[in-house]
């Protein structure tokens, strides 16, 4: 692929890696790209890798900076922290949950399980609110102390909307479990002066950068600021003339205006070249805005004209829907596709008639209201148990079985569980076949390790996707009666070259062609020297995946159900900031350490679990 030049207003920006920055780029003006370009050129001047953040609004947003950041760096792009918001939080949270007096296998409850829970608690009916309404009326309480009058109705006394938030923060504390608000909040109160983490992360980054600032609130900017204020080195990216999240308390202005203050070496550059849309597009907002605001887009040199902006006037909302599905008709059969095409509507009234008539005309479609299928009570207890089913450790979902319909496990029950977590005991567990058959949900490690055999492994993988990418290393210890009786270590060749994730194993393409075995052989091979030995890794899902994977292409028949996490027997009997592979090996000691070598993993992992094996079996009879 071509390389893509800056242009001056980039290249300026990329290449000032030194101070605080305030940007100000509208949609299309190459932002992501730059930002991408900044990060990779502070780790060519030096930056460690590691000790940059940039801090994204949406998961989408996030993965395509780390994508950027990939291609423009490939060598240590892996190490930049790339996160939202909410993840960001998160992540200093469990890092400092001791701290904070929050349990470290604390789950987070997006907006729509907060909905759920509030409907169960019967929330609305006392405030006369939907439960969506009720769920931002308690949000903005949470975080600001205000009390939002409602749309309707008379308005709400502080003393209600205390007891609303009491019953929904007991739920929450019921589950184990944070809600966005509960983040942020928690993460800007450990930041304050004095704050339990203020200290130790106002020196974790020398360089943060934040895209879409403009939707941002006050909270999560003193959250950055904080992080960036003894390094001074903050970028501030976005679109200051629009913000779509006013309603939850985004203030760009006020932002801007403390940024200022934090950061008195900041500079102000600006982005108005567009580059994604037609020149007709671009000059068509750009007269739009031009009386709102001092920076107006311009096309880029090479922007295409392209089409005019069609104003069709119908005599109906039924005329309009007909002319509307003739549209995306002819669109369709010039190739565009249906996923491709949006219908944008001022009103739910509206948007119903316009679906009615795509319906007649037998144009694919789907509504928003559509989506309102998934809050319907025995939709909702459908897909707890898939989820379950996806992620054996999910205690909002088990919560949900074990109520939905009535199981006979009742709230004594599931307190008696929650108050023998320090057992390793989990609410999940309840529905585990390993604690029906064992008594014990750690009964089968427990049993393989005293008189089975284990298998210990770890693969290396030219990527993360099972369909897509392939394994390249396959190394295992069999451990029998607890001791190591044999060895496996085997090289595979890739169906492709291994790209990027060179940089992560540093097996190249050429080494691989000369020391890789075909994969069929490597895999049957492999399943013979397992046999019916437990299966055991460091978040071993994503191997056990891989493998599966693998095998399938390759005309091999395999599965296993039964094995061993070693990540989810730390975070069950450990309390420390970190549960990645070698941040435990450092913690503890360990003789091996993980590098990104199979076998090395296969050691430390081994090593590590002979660690936990002693803390399972002291919980062993509270559990039963």
């Amino acid at each position: 692929m071509k390389p893509i030049r800056p242009t001056d207003a980039q290249r300026k920006f990329i290449e000032c890696v030194d101070t605080s920055i305030l940007l100000h780029a509208c949609v299309g003006t190459g932002k992501t790209f730059a930002l991408a370009n900044r990060a990779a050129e502070a780790i060519r001047r030096g930056v460690p890798a590691e000790r940059i953040l940039c801090v994204t609004f949406t998961n989408r947003a996030a993965e395509e900076m780390r994508q950027r950041i990939e291609l423009y760096c490939p060598e240590d792009s892996h190490k930049v922290v790339t996160r939202t918001f909410h993840s960001l939080c998160a992540w200093i949270i469990r890092q400092g949950a001791v701290k904070l007096g929050v349990p470290q296998d604390f789950c987070i409850i997006d907006e729509d399980d907060a909905q759920d829970i509030i409907d169960d608690l019967k929330l609305p009916k006392l405030v006369h609110l939907s439960a969506r309404d009720t769920y931002y009326m308690l949000e903005e309480y949470k975080l600001y102390g205000r009390v939002v009058a409602p749309k309707e109705g008379p308005p709400l006394q502080r003393g209600t909307v205390d007891k609303l938030l009491a019953l929904y923060q007991r739920e929450l504390a019921a589950y184990k479990a944070l809600d966005f608000s509960d983040l942020i909040l928690l993460t800007h109160r450990a930041f304050l002066p004095n704050g339990p983490l203020a200290e130790e992360w106002s020196t974790r980054f020398d360089l943060i950068q934040v895209d879409e600032m403009q939707d941002t609130t006050l909270m999560e900017y003193e959250v950055v600021a904080h992080l960036a204020r003894k390094a001074q080195n903050l970028v501030l990216a976005g679109d200051f003339d629009q913000t779509i999240y006013e309603w939850r308390g985004s203030v760009p202005e006020t932002v801007i205006e403390r940024f200022r203050q934090d950061f008195p070496r900041q500079k102000y550059m600006t982005f108005v070249e567009n580059h994604r849309a037609t020149e007709t597009l671009v000059r068509a907002a750009s007269s739009v805005v031009s009386a709102l605001s001092k920076t107006e887009p311009r096309p880029a040199k090479a922007a295409a004209k392209g089409d005019p902006i069609v104003i069709h006037s119908a005599f109906d909302e039924r005329s309009e829907a007909r002319w509307i599905a003739q549209q995306i008709k002819g669109l369709r059969r010039s190739g565009v596709p249906y996923k491709d095409m949006g219908v944008l509507c001022r009103s739910n009234k509206r948007a119903s008639a316009v679906s009615e008539v795509l319906e007649g005309e037998q144009v694919p479609h789907i509504t928003v209201e559509a989506y309102e299928f998934f809050r319907r009570q025995e939709v909702k207890d459908c897909m707890a148990r898939l989820r379950l089913l996806l992620n054996s450790e999910d205690r909002v979902s088990s919560r949900r079985i074990l109520q939905r319909p009535a199981s006979g496990v009742g709230d004594v029950t599931i307190k008696r569980i929650e108050d023998a977590s320090k057992s390793g005991l989990r609410l999940t567990d309840l529905l585990s076949l390993s604690a029906l058959d064992y008594g014990d949900p750690f009964g089968p490690v427990l049993h393989a390790v005293q008189h089975g055999t284990l298998i210990v492994f770890d693969c290396e993988t030219t990527g993360i996707e099972p369909l897509e990418d392939d394994i390249i290393e396959l190394a295992a210890y069999k451990i029998h009666k607890g001791k190591l009786v044999d060895t496996f270590h085997r090289y595979l060749k890739p169906r492709k070259s291994v790209g990027r994730s060179v940089y992560v194993h540093g097996f190249t393409d050429r080494f691989l062609d000369e020391n890789g075995e075909e994969p069929r052989d490597v895999l049957r091979d492999f399943l013979e020297f397992i046999g019916g030995g437990m299966l055991v890794g460091h978040n071993v899902v994503f191997d056990i995946r891989m493998l599966e994977s693998a095998c399938s292409r390759n005309g091999i028949a395999f599965a296993r159900d039964s094995y061993a996490d070693t990540l989810s027997l730390a975070r069950r009997f450990m309390e420390t900031n970190s549960y990645k592979l070698g941040d435990l090996a450092e913690r503890l000691s360990l003789s091996h350490k993980p590098t990104h070598r199979a076998m090395d993993d296969v050691a430390t992992t081994w090593e590590l679990l002979k660690y936990l094996v002693p803390r399972i079996e002291r919980g062993a009879a509270e559990r039963r």
